[in-house]
């Protein structure tokens, strides 16, 4: 019998990939970040340093993304801290490249809300950003595999 991670499987990993998926898409297409309280107290205490009032709402498309390439890539490894193969990297990239205008297209459905190509570039950039955050973290994390010594 073999373990999920040793045969390629991770239900885990994916199901918490999935249910992120699920909760970045809601975030950022069905909620309205003028109703939100904390929002906008975040938005008044950036304006009060000089920051752009949407700095708040970049930063969290940003890191949401970030977070986002982060879970796909410790799914497709079998493990957060397993270093990607080429092709599993070049598939996290086109997947983000891919899912980065989703939930700009699906505020079209929301009358509340504006899609921005800005958005759409925020998003990569985060994925980005957590591409490469796991391939550091994966890169300091691996382990060599001692050589084996043989008894002749």
């Amino acid at each position: 019998m073999t373990d999920d991670a040793s045969s390629g499987r991770s239900p885990q990993r994916w199901l918490v990939f999935g249910v992120w998926t699920l909760i970045l898409l809601w975030s950022m297409d069905i909620v309205r970040p003028a109703e939100s309280q904390w929002v906008g107290k975040l938005q008044k205490l950036f304006v009060h340093y000089g920051l752009p009032e949407w700095t708040p709402a970049k930063l969290y498309h940003a890191g949401s993304f970030a977070l986002w390439t982060v879970l796909l890539s410790g799914a497709l490894a079998c493990g957060y801290l397993r270093k990607l193969s080429r092709s599993q990297s070049y598939g996290v990239i086109a997947a983000l490249l891919l899912f980065a205008g989703i939930p700009e297209l699906l505020q079209h459905l929301n009358p509340a809300r504006t899609p921005s190509w800005f958005d759409v570039g925020v998003n990569i950039t985060g994925g980005l950003i957590g591409v490469g955050m796991q391939a550091l973290v994966a890169r300091k994390f691996e382990t060599v595999p001692k050589p084996r010594q043989s008894n002749a």
